[in-house]
């Protein structure tokens, strides 16, 4: 498990978060704007210190940008998040809101950088749990010449595959999360994961012979 997702298997602390966001929430119901920020500020400063690591983990396996880049689009990723925080409905997780949200900067991201001509497909996955899908690549290589590799053939997946994988292996949400995150059905969550994984297989079968 990476470490940036390791903190995330607490669910009491989204418990809390919810919670100061319904309390936000009844006082706009009863017009005490003073007090619903307060405790909207509040809530977003206990979701930034939940998820800020996780968030630029995900737009870096996601992108493959590297860090610094990772963590301007992460700030994006939280301003989206405080301007839509009021209106959180409650109707799915707090860690699935957050990723959704996640996966649609990262998307605008690459699609802003294929207009300049300037998006790389390289992707700078964790393979702690990719590479468990590849168990003979462990006799062959060290876990550092292991990690590059891996990350290499991920990002020669297209996007809609690598995000697959990420949300599965990097997030880890179950695939009831995941379909929210992707807005499909949770079987076609198994058949995307499926694909993906069968496409990995072959690239890095190309490259081993």
């Amino acid at each position: 498990m990476p470490a940036w997702v390791s903190h995330l298997t607490d669910p009491a602390r989204d418990e809390q978060i919810t919670a100061v966001l319904r309390k936000g929430q009844r006082y706009v119901k009863q017009g005490h704007w003073g007090e619903a920020e307060s405790q909207f500020r509040f809530a977003f400063e206990m979701l930034v210190h939940r998820y800020h690591r996780a968030v630029i983990g995900f737009c870096v396996n996601m992108l493959g940008q590297g860090t610094a880049q990772a963590e301007d689009l992460a700030q994006e990723v939280f301003l989206a998040l405080w301007k839509t925080l009021p209106q959180f409905r409650h109707e799915a997780s707090l860690r699935t809101w957050v990723f959704t949200i996640a996966r649609y900067q990262c998307f605008d991201a690459v699609q802003q950088s294929a207009r300049r001509d300037q998006f790389s497909e390289a992707c700078a996955g964790s393979t702690q749990e990719l590479s468990a899908v590849l168990p003979a690549v462990h006799e062959q290589y060290e876990q550092h010449d292991l990690r590059t590799w891996v990350q290499q053939a991920l990002g020669q997946l297209p996007l809609a595959e690598r995000e697959v994988l990420v949300l599965t292996y990097i997030a880890e949400l179950p695939p009831a999360e995941m379909a929210r995150v992707l807005g499909v059905a949770e079987a076609s969550v198994r058949t995307r994961r499926k694909r993906a994984l069968d496409h990995l297989r072959e690239i890095v079968a190309c490259e081993r012979t």
